[in-house]
């Protein structure tokens, strides 16, 4: 489905040994499990996700304009591996919230000017590749954090661990949360 479709719900989809790659000229809404090895979703508008909706996969790379929100909290969460490339190109910022034995980000995560949030209630979050570029960082993780590529943004904001914390921006860093 990678060319111009019109698809506002994505609901469940289960590919058992491949992957998923969905390209809308809509705002899309997740609104059941989407289970794949890699999920792609590009947007020309907003990607959100509803409460009880999941996404299971090993690497998820997202592109939208008008913001990112994956936080499904209900009847479950996010079991993501890998964040590859996650981008947001306007307004809305990025939030992605997982719940996963160890989390990485192995791609470019680009919002200039924008919020971007990450968490992951199991354990830490590891950037192993790619670098963030935000207007304003927060991250949080019931393991240690890891963000120590050539990282772009303008503040940080909330940053909540349950371990170490290492973090590197390459321009002036404006501390606006508090770094627990």
């Amino acid at each position: 489905l990678g060319g111009a479709n019109q698809i506002r719900r994505l609901i469940s989809t289960v590919i058992s040994n491949g992957a998923l790659s969905l390209n809308t000229t809509t705002g899309l809404s997740v609104d059941g499990t989407v289970s794949a090895n890699a999920v792609s979703l590009i947007s020309a508008a907003a990607i959100t996700q509803a409460t009880n909706a999941q996404i299971w996969t090993n690497t998820l790379n997202v592109s939208a304009v008008t913001g990112v929100n994956l936080t499904a909290s209900g009847f479950g969460a996010n079991n993501i591996g890998n964040l590859g490339t996650i981008a947001n190109t306007t307004s809305g910022g990025i939030t992605i919230a997982n719940a996963y034995p160890s989390m990485n980000l192995t791609g470019n995560i680009t919002a200039a000017g924008q919020a971007v949030s990450i968490s992951n209630t199991m354990a830490g979050i590891n950037q192993t590749g790619g670098i963030i570029t935000a207007g304003a960082l927060s991250l949080s993780a019931a393991g240690a954090i890891s963000a120590t590529r050539n990282n772009a943004f303008d503040s940080l904001g909330v940053v909540t661990a349950a371990g170490d914390v290492a973090i590197t921006n390459i321009g002036q860093l404006m501390v606006t949360g508090s770094v627990n």
